[in-house]
């Protein structure tokens, strides 16, 4: 009874570091350049704007970052704050549909500070929720509401789905 109890402990926790292993890694598959050729480099956890980053069945662009001034000002941001937009692409490189929605992003200051997405001020085209078949592309602008006076940002994307690992992007 015990070598069974053993045995069965030691597949529990062997499974266990096994699945651990199998976490998605984000991979830089290349760096847009001018004449839309595409470099291969090696996997790296931090990335920067233009960058094409592949997670799963995903391919994410960061394509620009800026201030966003709010033509009304009843959307203006609170008192201390302001409107930051990022503009990003994501590709569905798979083989079925996947989900998306732009609370899978979040923008992080050097600070530690966490900033969600706005649904008050938003710059258009905006990056909104909804499915991508096979072969397909989301692109828009995510606005997020910020410190006036944070450091520098980084924006982190997290697919929803179970063991997706993270990307994170300098801005």
């Amino acid at each position: 009874m015990k070598k069974i109890l053993l045995s069965l402990g030691l597949v529990i926790i062997i499974g266990s570091v096994g699945c651990q292993q199998n976490r998605l890694q984000p991979k830089k598959s290349g760096e847009v350049i001018e004449d839309d050729q595409t470099v291969v480099v090696e996997e790296q956890q931090i990335f920067a704007i233009g960058d094409v980053i592949e997670i799963g069945d995903e391919k994410i662009v960061v394509h620009s970052v800026s201030d966003y001034n709010e033509p009304y000002e009843w959307l203006a941001p609170e008192t201390g704050n302001k409107y930051v937009a990022v503009e990003v692409s994501l590709e569905n490189i798979g083989t079925s549909d996947i989900n998306y929605h732009p609370e899978e992003f979040q923008l992080k200051d050097d600070q530690g500070y966490s900033f969600n997405i706005s649904y008050i001020g938003k710059q258009t085209p905006s990056f909104d929720a909804g499915t991508l078949s096979p072969g397909q592309t989301a692109r828009g602008f995510i606005t997020f509401q910020v410190l006036n006076d944070a450091g520098p940002l980084e924006l982190n994307f997290k697919p929803k789905w179970w063991n997706a690992g993270q990307v994170t992007v300098k801005l």
